[in-house]
């Protein structure tokens, strides 16, 4: 014989959490020489990884970032780097997000 159980879920009562995490990132100037300023805004503090790419999708730079909550601002040299379009990615490994960098000599 089978047994059926009915499983009742209620909405949680009490207050609201806003789960919504922020996370913005941009780098200026956008194109540059050889550096350029990476700012993050996020809503929760903690280690961000910031990686770089290449059009052929080849890591070619990695670092990880200690966050504080809020607006964060480093540093990134491509010096080492060829004139061209880059992708850099910024990720808490729950969200990342993607942005185009150029580097124009």
């Amino acid at each position: 014989s089978l047994d059926y159980y009915k499983i009742v879920v209620s909405p949680s009562s009490g207050i609201k959490q806003n789960t919504a995490m922020t996370l913005e990132v941009k780098n200026i100037p956008n194109p540059f020489d050889e550096l350029t300023q990476i700012e993050l805004l996020v809503s929760e503090s903690g280690q961000y990884s910031f990686e770089v790419y290449n059009v052929l999708g080849k890591q070619v730079y990695n670092k990880t970032v200690n966050a504080s909550k809020g607006k964060n601002t480093f540093s990134f040299d491509g010096s080492t780097l060829s004139s061209g379009s880059y992708l850099y990615k910024i990720s808490d490994g729950k969200n990342s997000i993607t942005r185009r960098m150029v580097i124009s000599r």
